[in-house]
């Protein structure tokens, strides 16, 4: 019976999905048991991956449908799909949506063994695979369960030492926010770790040198100056015996840093040793930042006035320019506002000048400072620019809940002004106001703002410009369930992409097309559409990544499998991964179809029968042994676990190497800042 199924799916791939017998049922000529299987999306995906040869394809899609019937509540038949799964890799992979699944089910403890068995297989040989990105995921879900010893542990074998930094500056953030006293003092202990890993990254350069004084900074927030301090003297010796692009910047934030730890002296050392004016000047307001944040604004503001005078005395208007835009980003990150909008003033040329403002704008929306934000844009005169001012602001009001006041932002990014907009600057204002509309915007309002997008059309660079603003507005008006208008928009598309058949973009152009179709709810203009992308060569595979690579036409029809599979149109999602000639690529798309696939909901345990996380604190890492493979066995079903009791006593303080001397107090708080005056020069 399984061997004639292959000879159904041929048929399948001829017919359309929609279509139906006299009586209704596509699948009535077929007896039972076929019947049964092919209106089983699962079952034919289980089907087709078997069919592949290779381990890995066979784990890839298989992978998928263990995340698929767990997601079905299946606990049984997802552990059949795992003992299909032969390659280790793909199995560890496959342990990981097991555990996530116990996690959601309030087995804490379940799912950290789960975690156990997958690096098993994860580990040893198996990691130059993936680069350790599979290891990687392990330590992060460790991490969630707060299980910090493991999660360090893990971490220490991933071969990035980049990616260790990173994971190990995650962990000390989140001990030193924990209550308990011992966690706090393990955080200080990991940012050591960290410290020893950044050390080993050779050749230095300047992302190895970045990552050092970020570590301080850590540190400094951690209360280990004693750490800090050692590791900012590391960074120090590194730059003075090397030379390379970026170096007086490096030194400029590492003066900053040792203004953290109190260290003025040797800042001001690194201030004097410079000869270029422009980096002195820019040395000279990092430090005053980092005084200001010290909670010693006084001494941040005459820095601020040293620094400011330094760029005065610049004669290249470049490069006097870039000091003083510095000097503004800086201003604005302590809340001198005031200060800060004044000193852009000074730039007399008006596109430096509002590249100033674009930057003390960004800054304020990073700080939610909204109301300063939006003064900023009259005095902006180019569209591109108050569109990345408008377009943010305007998706923080929307997801506040108020549509109607976004869209009025975004109606006023184009606004006229005394300039005319490049076209490429609107190349890249228009996409950023219509996906902001179609997020958080009003639809109410699609229709005025539109207009006033589609008035910009023949100033745009080129066609496929043309077309991903139009795709665009009818992906926003579909969301809207503003049908017609959409396929309008998606019509005017149509006919221009018609004329770009020969164009290097045409793939480009091909993909927004199909995109907006799906949105549209064309399916099956979708796919005719993605199976029109020029098939091309795969990309290789980047560094850490298990999973095959696609190329534009394979990510499309992979997009159109998945969005037929999220409507439950299991024929055409089917249909459209089979068109797929790579059989790689193939199984990645199978995988990523059945966790598609509706389905019901897991319902959360209540949070008084959940197992309480173990805060364990850290020891020192065990040197790493070799991994066995071992076989995987999906846990039977568990009844649910009594509350687990709180630690009596504060979790034994972490073994890592010891600090130089106790942490210093934590630093006071910043200076607030003051509200936005803006003044005309």
């Amino acid at each position: 019976m399984i061997a004639a199924l292959p000879f159904i799916a041929p048929q399948a791939q001829e017919t359309d999905p929609n279509a139906t017998t006299e009586t209704g049922d596509p699948l009535q000529n077929l007896d039972p048991l076929t019947r049964a299987v092919e209106r089983n999306p699962l079952t034919l995906i289980r089907i087709a991956a078997l069919g592949l040869k290779d381990p890995a394809h066979q784990g890839e899609a298989l992978s998928g449908l263990v995340a698929a019937f767990l997601a079905r509540d299946k606990p049984d038949d997802a552990a059949i799909e795992m003992k299909a799964i032969t390659d280790p890799l793909w199995r560890a992979r496959a342990l990981l949506h097991v555990a996530d699944d116990q996690k959601k089910r309030g087995r804490l403890k379940t799912s950290e063994d789960t975690l156990g068995r997958s690096l098993k297989l994860a580990g040893g040989d198996q990691i130059a695979r993936d680069g350790g990105a599979t290891v990687m995921r392990i330590a992060e879900r460790y991490l969630d369960l707060r299980a910090f010893q493991a999660a360090t542990d893990t971490t220490l074998l991933i071969p990035d030492k980049y990616e260790q930094v990173r994971l190990l500056l995650r962990i000390a953030t989140t001990l030193r926010q924990g209550k308990v006293a011992a966690l706090k003092k393990d955080s200080q202990k990991v940012l050591g770790a960290a410290f020893k890993v950044a050390k080993g990254i050779k050749p230095d350069t300047k992302d190895s040198i970045t990552t050092l004084i970020r570590i301080a900074e850590f540190q400094v927030g951690a209360g280990d100056r004693p750490g800090s301090r050692a590791t900012l003297a590391y960074a120090e010796g590194i730059l003075e015996k090397t030379s390379f692009e970026g170096r007086d910047q490096l030194r400029a934030d590492l003066a900053a840093a040792l203004v953290l730890i109190n260290d003025r002296v040797a800042a001001q050392a690194i201030v004097r040793s410079m000869v270029d004016t422009e980096r002195k000047a820019r040395t000279i307001a990092s430090i005053a930042r980092a005084s200001a944040q010290k909670g010693n604004m006084e001494a941040g503001v005459s820095l601020f006035t040293l620094a400011y005078q330094e760029a005065l005395a610049i004669t290249e208007k470049p490069s006097k320019y870039r000091a003083l835009t510095h000097i503004v980003t800086e201003q604005s990150k302590v809340g001198r506002l005031a200060d800060a909008f004044r000193n852009a003033g000074v730039i007399r040329d008006r596109e430096p000048q509002a590249r100033a403002l674009l930057e003390m704008g960004r800054v304020l929306i990073k700080q939610k400072k909204f109301d300063e934000a939006i003064k900023l844009v009259d005095y902006i005169p180019y569209v591109g620019m108050r569109s990345q001012i408008f377009a943010p602001v305007a998706l923080s009001i929307g997801r506040g809940g108020d549509r109607v006041k976004a869209s009025e932002l975004l109606a006023k990014a184009f606004a006229p002004t005394r300039f005319r907009a490049s076209p490429e600057e609107l190349a890249k204002a228009l996409p950023m106001v219509i996906e902001a509309q179609s997020k958080v915007g009003s639809a109410s309002m699609n229709e005025a703002l539109f207009e006033r997008v589609r008035a910009q059309l023949d100033r745009l660079p080129d066609d496929p410009s043309k077309i991903q603003v139009l795709t665009g507005i009818a992906i926003a008006e579909a969301r809207s369930e503003r049908r017609t208008a959409a396929l309008r928009a998606l019509a005017a598309a149509w006919r221009i992409s018609w004329l770009n058949r020969k164009n290097p973009k045409y793939p480009n152009i091909l993909t927004n097309l199909m995109r907006a179709q799906i949105e549209v709810g064309e399916l099956l203009q979708a796919f005719d559409t993605a199976a029109r992308v020029p098939d091309s060569e795969t990309p290789p595979k980047p560094v850490g990544q298990l999973e095959a690579s696609l190329n534009a036409r394979n990510q499309a029809l992979q997009r159109v499998a998945v969005a037929a599979a999220q409507e439950g149109r299991q024929r055409l999602s089917l249909r459209a991964a089979r068109r797929i000639r790579d059989i790689a690529a193939r199984a990645r798309v199978y995988g990523e179809i059945a966790k598609a696939f509706p389905a019901r909901k897991i319902e959360k345990v209540d949070p008084k029968k959940r197992e309480a996380p173990r805060a364990e604190p850290i020891r020192e890492p065990a040197k790493p042994v070799k991994e066995e493979e071992t076989t995987a066995k999906t846990p039977p079903k568990e009844a649910p676990h009594a509350p687990a009791k709180a630690p009596a006593e504060e979790p034994a303080p972490l073994r890592l190497p010891k600090a130089d001397a106790e942490p210093a107090p934590t630093p006071e708080p910043e200076t607030g800042p003051k509200p936005l005056t803006p003044q005309t020069n």
